[in-house]
């Protein structure tokens, strides 16, 4: 066991962690860039995993950037795709707004929407994201506390 050697590294991930304000891939970056430790075979294999899981996260999201932005795209998919963020924020959002206490609540008593009720309107009406999103926390919370 090298007690010391693990002490020692810990130390210097506490070390970097407040310099790189807590971000653990900066950190890692540091220490295995700039640390004259030893690798065993648990870490090359932990790095490698690693390093495999940012390739597969990444490539699927650059290949269509860079496949795409040299091609002038036609105005109906534009439009189309236009529509895209919202359709996948609401289908993000109302799930969890009408499920309360593992049931499926889509009625007056449920605070969740009430809030997606007001931070639509204001949305719709002020188009302020902020005042939007501090409507619709303040609404939450107020039902919550009523209803």
């Amino acid at each position: 066991m090298e007690s010391g050697n693990d002490s020692r590294c810990y130390d210097q991930y506490k070390e970097q962690s407040t310099r790189y304000k807590g971000n653990p891939f900066l950190v890692t970056c540091y220490l295995l860039l700039f640390t004259q430790r030893k690798m065993n075979m648990d870490t090359q294999r932990l790095i490698s995993i690693f390093l495999g899981m940012m390739f597969v996260t990444y490539i699927p999201r650059l290949l269509p950037l860079f496949a795409l932005s040299q091609v002038r795209l036609p105005d109906l998919l534009m439009s189309w795709l236009s529509y895209l963020p919202a359709a996948i924020l609401s289908a993000l959002i109302l799930p969890g707004a009408l499920m309360r206490d593992g049931a499926i609540d889509a009625g007056i008593s449920n605070p969740s929407l009430w809030a997606l009720a007001a931070s639509f309107v204001v949305a719709i009406w002020t188009r302020n994201l902020i005042l939007t999103m501090v409507v619709g926390g303040v609404v939450i919370f107020l039902g919550q506390i009523v209803l």
